[in-house]
């Protein structure tokens, strides 16, 4: 339209998600209104916490209190657990610490069947690679070759279970600190597993390595994804997992008692009446 800057919708919505915009329009005006009488914003993300320090008319601090994840493990395993468990201990004696990549896209999307060649020619790579693999598939539209995976189960490469405990697979030796959002964020890849979504995304976090210029063929995604494993398995992937397992450690210690998290969440109590 004459006069308004062009806008695309993956700028917005990285997902291909058809029905988003519909429901955004829907509620618009629901978080025009809350944003209007909103008092206290509380965020898990350093990068939110920034953006909306400034994002309101009036002054207004947002609490932050730390990232969502569970600190420890949770002790009672279901059936799925042990099945994983076993999987990853079989990877860690055969292959040794770091020799399995844990990939889930969550349960409310999964790659479209437009994408679906590009998700499978990475998880082959990975495997060529002397790695093996986890894909949850906890969503119910996630809909793979049978043949294919079948082929991966048989070869004990992979496993397909339908909901995995993310902390649990983490934390295991076997695993590399390369899942889907990790293999952007630690090791400053420009192609992580979440964007066969809808192929070159425009934000920052999926231009971290400019370098690799996505094409969106299945050739392009399979070059990516060695780049990536290869850099994993060097000095640099070694280098940010030492990263990682510092700043997992400063984040545990933050919400012992006494901590910058604790003195924050009291804070957050204060404010909310609680203390």
């Amino acid at each position: 339209m004459p006069g308004i800057p062009i806008h695309h919708e993956w700028e917005a919505i990285p997902q291909y998600i058809p029905s988003i915009l519909s429901v955004c329009a829907l509620l618009n005006g629901r978080w025009t209104n809350m944003i209007k009488n909103v008092d206290m914003v509380i965020c898990c993300a350093p990068i939110s916490a920034a953006a909306l320090s400034g994002a309101f008319d009036k002054p207004m601090t947002p609490f932050f209190i730390g990232p969502s994840v569970d600190l420890k493990t949770a002790p009672n395993r279901t059936d799925s657990d042990s099945t994983i468990m076993q999987f990853l201990d079989k990877a860690y004696t055969e292959k040794g610490p770091h020799s399995v990549i844990y990939v889930a896209f969550g349960t409310f999307f999964f790659p479209p069947p437009g994408s679906i060649t590009h998700l499978t020619t990475i998880l082959d790579e990975i495997t060529r690679f002397g790695l093996r693999f986890v894909l949850a598939l906890s969503n119910r539209s996630a809909i793979l070759d049978e043949s294919w995976m079948n082929a991966h189960v048989q070869a004990g490469n992979a496993i397909f279970p339908s909901w995995a405990n993310q902390m649990a697979v983490l934390d295991h030796p076997s695993d590399q600190p390369t899942n889907a959002v990790q293999i952007a964020t630690l090791h400053d890849c420009g192609f992580e597993l979440l964007q066969v979504r809808t192929g070159p995304a425009r934000s920052k976090a999926y231009q971290n390595g400019r370098e690799v210029e996505i094409v969106g063929t299945d050739d392009a995604v399979g070059k990516e994804i060695i780049e990536i494993l290869q850099l994993s398995k060097g000095p640099m992937g070694e280098h940010q997992r030492r990263n990682a397992r510092l700043l997992g450690r400063v984040i545990a210690d933050s919400l012992e008692r006494g901590g910058s998290g604790d003195l924050n969440l009291e804070k957050l109590g204060r404010a909310l009446g609680l203390v």
